[in-house]
């Protein structure tokens, strides 16, 4: 189940760049939980760091430095695949 409202997320994070996301803020603190927790699959996974990738380069989404700085730190130091991290790095910065 968790799978179907992460996708639900990612395509509402990805559509126009972030256009219909009216709590950031918010939502990155749902990505950060779920960036902590280690029980996640592997297709939760890589939904979590898509939606995270749309959520820090989305156009039409502003987020302070500190909270765009926190969230790459915890992917980084989180339990996910390195194969997905990489996945997550290479998107970020082409």
């Amino acid at each position: 189940q968790l799978e179907r409202l992460l996708f639900i997320l990612h395509t509402l994070v990805s559509h126009k760049g972030g256009a219909k996301v009216t709590k950031p803020e918010e939502v990155c603190q749902i990505i950060l939980r779920l960036i902590e927790s280690s029980s996640l699959s592997t297709s939760c996974s890589r939904l979590l760091l898509q939606i995270t990738s749309s959520l820090l380069l989305g156009e039409n989404i502003s987020l302070s430095e500190a909270l765009v700085q926190k969230i790459i730190q915890k992917v980084f130091v989180c339990k996910i695949e390195q194969g997905l991290i990489l996945e997550f790095t290479k998107e970020m910065f082409p």
